[in-house]
């Protein structure tokens, strides 16, 4: 199973994939596909095949400075990382983040429920 500390050996590349959600493409065939295929941990159709099926079922983005109306928060804020997802009615993504919760979540969360508040403006 594939998880963001294989595919981004840079921490804050690490931290931002695991924000967005997405992989980058790029930086794994430039990084990290030789070395994952060259370790049998992944096959070039394996690694493809994740690649259509993660990029695939990524909802669609929003954008969150435009946005008017209705919203939801999801936080799970866990015993060692903190996810919070706000999307629109529609299940657009307006905004995410994925983190250690430095042991934590309540910063965590008042920091990054700030930061939604920021974006969205007045």
């Amino acid at each position: 199973m594939f998880c963001f500390d294989l595919l981004y050996p840079d921490e804050k590349k690490r931290q931002e994939g695991r924000r967005t959600g997405k992989v980058n493409e790029k930086l794994i065939r430039d990084l990290q596909l030789e070395e994952l295929v060259a370790n049998q941990i992944i096959s070039q159709k394996e690694y493809e095949v994740f690649l259509d099926r993660h990029n695939a079922s990524h909802p669609p983005e929003a954008d969150i400075k435009t946005y008017s109306g209705p919203a939801y928060l999801g936080i799970d804020a866990g015993s060692t990382t903190t996810k919070l997802a706000l999307i629109d009615p529609a299940g657009g993504l307006l905004y995410t983040y994925y983190h250690s919760n430095l042991g934590n979540p309540v910063s965590i969360v008042l920091e990054q429920l700030r930061e939604i508040y920021r974006l969205c403006g007045e």
